[in-house]
């Protein structure tokens, strides 16, 4: 939640934010995602001069939704990182691992390898306290964006009761700027129907899955 201040509230939509400024992608990484749980990425580009802080940054989606989706922390995210280990090495293993590298031109991966650091005090850490988020992670502390440079930040949600809210694609991402509160629209999956497919005998147009890995 934002702090009691005077500031102005500025709401803005598109597939991904950008100005001249500030350029702000979100893209769902399916490969470490499941039916009820979901990875997403951002990437914010600075292509000012200046160092850009983002202040209490914080994500929703909608009213119906936020009832039934929690961003994980404690032991809830440290035993997601186990699996993200495993899975990593499956990927490893196969092709896909590089053409999945890159989160389609979003940023590099980020596994349990990273959110861990491969530091046993910091899973200790996850586990024992919800409040401690890694490195990396969108709730560890503002975000500072250097001159010219693009940095990384990721979440992971659980999410139920799909059906009482429908086909999420986009998501709300809040911060505040030179004691501006923004609230930024982003989509970071392709929108439920899928226009690219034929329509069937009935006219209808095929329907992407209500749930966060679109080949299951």
């Amino acid at each position: 939640m934002f702090k009691i201040m005077v500031a102005s509230i500025l709401l803005i939509a598109s597939s991904c934010f950008a100005n001249d400024d500030l350029v702000i992608q979100a893209k769902i990484n399916q490969d470490f995602s499941s039916k009820y749980i979901a990875m997403i990425n951002l990437e914010i580009k600075n292509n000012t001069q200046d160092w850009i802080r983002l202040s209490n940054p914080n994500i929703n989606f909608s009213k119906k939704a936020d009832k039934n989706i929690k961003v994980l922390n404690g032991k809830r995210l440290a035993v997601w990182a186990e699996y993200a280990k495993e899975k990593e090495q499956e990927l490893k293993a196969s092709s896909k691992f590089w053409a999945t590298f890159w989160f389609g031109g979003i940023g590099t991966m980020y596994s349990s390898a990273t959110i861990l650091e491969k530091d046993d005090d910091l899973s200790r850490s996850l586990k024992k306290n919800k409040q401690i988020y890694p490195k990396g992670h969108i709730y560890n502390g503002d975000i500072i964006v250097p001159p010219g440079i693009s940095v990384k930040r990721f979440f992971i949600v659980s999410s139920k009761n799909h059906k009482n809210y429908g086909y999420l694609n986009q998501l709300v991402f809040n911060y505040e700027e030179n004691k501006n509160i923004i609230k930024t629209k982003l989509y970071f999956r392709d929108s439920q129907f899928n226009e690219n497919e034929p329509k069937d005998f009935l006219g209808n147009q095929p329907k992407n899955h209500y749930i966060w890995q679109s080949d299951l």
